[in-house]
């Protein structure tokens, strides 16, 4: 700031240092609305969605009926259970056009018509339905269960005050993170149940799925060390700061690579064993709800001086 200082008919500007400190510094607020409730609604939504989705390619009933349970009972629980208004919860559609969390609310609604009619008519309840209406409505209950693994990540996109989240590769993250943790999902409840399964199938699903989700997590950290200052913060914080030990050994080393290594080293011997999978699917769905978890606890506001790109 300066002031403006007339002197023999011209103008002398000079410097106006009054109230102005020498130094400053920028502090970081955590943001603190989203806690234990919110991963958790967040984190069984996405492993219910994919092991729904897995279980329809692998054509488990079972895994169908344990996804449908996972999202329409469980994350809707731990939704009422995070608002201080459960009676408020409708509210939640009443804003389709520009919220996605409105959008949520219906993808979620729909996903509970087509799944549950997709699971009684593979139970056969309904056999007087045909076979094009049968698949359009499993179609239908599959793209519902899709769209619930990814809004999430729009959600958290939309939150441009909070640069970690306002990212428009969180939906891609969410997306893959889901299908790998429906599958892990899958090593753990297809054998509880006694049903008979493709381990290799399976194996290479979430050998895939896993790869995808490392590479977009790799590419996400990459965008923001070259974003804001908040932003970089955030990077930080994961890498080096408080959650590097859940980051770097919860997520990224023990709930991704570790499984990785072991479900690759059985596709190159050509084995496949259901032990290894179950093994690696713990692993996997254990690192997953540490990933949302250090992904609400690193999200930092921007403060009101921010520098938007480095020097």
């Amino acid at each position: 700031m300066e002031q403006t200082v007339r002197e023999n008919g011209g103008e002398k500007l000079t410097p106006y240092r009054e109230n102005i400190p020498d130094t400053f510094e920028i502090r970081f607020a955590a943001q603190s609305e989203w806690k234990f409730w919110e991963v958790l609604a967040f984190y069984v939504g996405g492993v219910g969605a994919g092991l729904y989705a897995i279980s329809h390619f692998m054509r488990v009933p079972a895994g169908l009926i344990a996804g449908f349970f996972m999202v329409v009972v469980l994350k809707n629980g731990a939704h009422l259970l995070s608002s201080s208004h459960p009676g408020r919860a409708l509210k939640a559609f009443s804003n389709p056009k520009n919220s996605w969390v409105s959008r949520g609310a219906y993808f979620i609604l729909f996903f509970t018509i087509f799944g549950a009619a997709d699971i009684l008519l593979r139970l056969g309840w309904f056999p007087g339905f045909g076979l094009i209406v049968c698949r359009s409505i499993s179609f239908m209950a599959v793209l519902f269960a899709f769209l619930i693994m990814i809004y999430v990540g729009f959600v958290m996109t939309t939150s441009r005050s909070i640069p970690l989240w306002n990212s428009s590769i969180l939906p891609a993250i969410f997306l893959s993170y889901s299908v790998a943790l429906g599958g892990a999902c899958g090593f753990i409840v297809y054998p509880a149940v006694e049903i008979g399964y493709d381990v290799s199938l399976l194996s290479r699903m979430l050998i895939i799925s896993i790869t995808a989700t490392l590479f977009c997590i790799v590419i996400h950290l990459l965008v923001l060390k070259s974003s804001s200052h908040t932003a970089r913060a955030s990077v930080d914080l994961l890498l080096k700061g408080s959650l590097r030990v859940l980051f770097l050994g919860g997520v990224v080393t023990f709930g991704l690579v570790i499984p990785l290594g072991l479900l690759s080293h059985g596709a190159l011997d050509g084995h496949y064993e259901k032990i290894t999978g179950m093994v690696s699917g713990v692993m996997v769905l254990i690192g997953g709800f540490l990933y949302e978890t250090v992904l609400c606890q690193g999200g930092l506001y921007s403060p009101l001086l921010d520098v938007e790109q480095p020097e």
